[in-house]
């Protein structure tokens, strides 16, 4: 195993996506076996040494940013150790090391006819960082988080022990149990709160009846170290249909989304194929439409709104969808002129990188301000949604700072980008940010659908959980990690744990 104590031979692992730039550490090591990593492991607990996972830097909440200790990089763990294809069904399996890519574990699996569904955005992270954070990718609407999508976890706990945890063999009921070896057992109480029943990565997902391995999904590596990940894989689709919407009125955008919504739902229950299913439903304002613009000329001047959404399509069954979505288009009075269709790769091409450029232009622009963009990560449900989104329309109408709104309508889920240009605004968006969080926890909804809390979101988790809740939390961190050494700082502030 590869261990540095050069700051130079780390630097770079001190930050990751989120312009945080408060890490330090004495070290950093490279297991290239889960046996390295147990054995550091136990040396660290043994000696007392904070110890920060670090996987690919992608995040954004400052999650693997090391303060103090050691830093434990899985870019050595990055074996894909077996694909299996299901022979009697559609789908297979992949057993895989934490430092393997989403982008590498597609490629691979795409040899085997077979896709891994939750696929994030980001093709760069590594798989044990989107367990680790529950990410998900742009078809959540149909395929959900990373959690519905693993099926067992090794984990290497902070004091050296390793788990082994099937899905399905650990059922939490009136307190968390976690066997650990002749007859040793970790043990404490559950949390009282309840999370909530949206897209969420924000706090413990336990509760009794939960699977005890749900409590490791999310939990941004302050429980353990993934070292080997079963993911289930499903088939890879023959194509995709894709289309973007243009309105010229916004409400008829959010009318739009509701109705595709309704009639995938209605094809979901009454499990109709060669139908309506949505994987993915997005959604741009007028200001994000704008930025874009800058680049795709094609985009008309004064659309107020654009809808993107995609379907897999199965068993050359493409022609049926297509159709099924023309007349579903056509009863809505949506002209041909508004709508853009993947009917060439080259219109399908120009879709998807329209889809996938905004942030990566809006994070172009928040470089040329100067000051970071203030992101929102919010959830509700399809019940309070139209509240939601008025909330947020009445509080941006009169803002002097520059803002887009784009994001997962399909699951309720709008990033509101706030891009202030100078301090006053930045402070400005700062509070209105607040704003939304206590709006959204007023509607039961979350803070952190899809990036996690990290070292940036703890206030908003303790305005979603309470004291008491975090508190809760904090004794289960302390029940598995007694010492306080694995990712200090991520979703706790220390002072939490002084009074337990």
């Amino acid at each position: 195993m590869l261990r540095k104590n050069d700051l130079d031979a780390f630097i770079d692992y001190l930050q990751d996506s989120s312009g945080l730039n408060s890490g330090n550490a004495q070290e950093i090591v490279f297991p290239e076996t889960e046996q390295e990593a147990l054995d550091y492991f136990k040396e660290a607990s043994q000696n007392k040494i904070p110890l920060t996972i670090s996987g690919a830097g992608t995040g954004i909440v400052g999650g693997r940013i090391p303060w103090g200790g050691t830093i434990l990089s899985t870019e050595g763990l990055k074996k894909i150790i077996d694909i299996e294809k299901f022979k009697d069904k559609p789908g297979g399996t992949a057993l895989i090391e934490p430092g393997v890519s989403v982008e590498q574990l597609c490629e691979e699996a795409a040899k085997y006819g077979l896709i891994y569904l939750p696929d994030p955005t980001e093709r760069n992270a590594y798989i044990g960082g989107t367990v680790a954070a529950n990410a998900s990718g742009a078809k959540g609407f149909k395929y959900g988080s990373t959690r519905w999508h693993i099926l067992g976890l090794h984990v290497i706990l902070p004091t050296g022990q390793l788990l082994n945890i099937q899905r399905g063999e650990g059922t939490i009921k009136n307190k968390l149990h976690i066997p650990i070896k002749n007859g040793i057992a970790l043990s404490c109480s559950l949390p009282a709160y309840s999370l909530p029943k949206v897209k969420n990565t924000a706090g413990y997902h336990i509760f009794p009846g939960s699977d005890l391995i749900d409590l490791f999904i999310g939990s941004e590596g302050t429980l353990g170290m993934v070292s080997k990940i079963k993911v289930t894989l499903g088939e890879l689709p023959q194509q995709d249909f894709t289309s973007v919407i243009f309105f010229k009125i916004q409400a008829q955008a959010l009318e739009f989304v509701l109705k595709l919504k309704e009639r995938t739902y209605q094809s979901r229950r009454q499990k109709k194929i060669n139908d309506i299913d949505a994987a993915c439903i997005e959604y741009f304002d007028e200001y994000a439409l704008d930025i874009l613009r800058g680049k795709y000329r094609q985009i008309a001047v004064g659309q107020k709104a654009a809808v993107y959404f995609s379907q897999d399509v199965f068993d050359e069954q493409g022609m049926n969808i297509m159709e099924e979505y023309a007349g579903f288009i056509d009863s809505l009075k949506i002209k041909d002129n508004q709508i853009w269709f993947s009917s060439s790769e080259r219109n399908k091409e120009l879709i998807n990188a329209m889809r996938y450029d905004l942030p990566v232009l809006i994070n172009e622009r928040v470089k040329e301000n100067g000051f970071s963009k203030i992101s929102t990560d919010i959830s509700v449900s399809d019940y309070n949604f139209p509240a939601m989104f008025e909330f947020y329309e009445r509080r941006l109408r009169n803002t002097s700072i520059p803002f887009c709104v784009f994001g997962h309508i399909g699951e309720n889920h709008l990033h509101v980008n706030l891009m202030p240009e100078n301090e006053r605004d930045f402070l400005k968006g700062k509070n209105l940010y607040l704003e939304f969080i206590q709006e959204a926890v007023r509607l039961g909804g979350t803070v952190s659908a899809e990036h996690g809390i990290g070292k940036l979101k703890r206030e908003y988790l303790k305005i979603m959980l309470g004291v008491k809740g975090i508190h809760e939390m904090a004794v289960i961190k302390q029940t598995i990690d007694p010492d306080l050494i694995l990712n200090q700082g991520t979703i706790f502030e220390e002072s939490v744990f002084r009074p337990l």
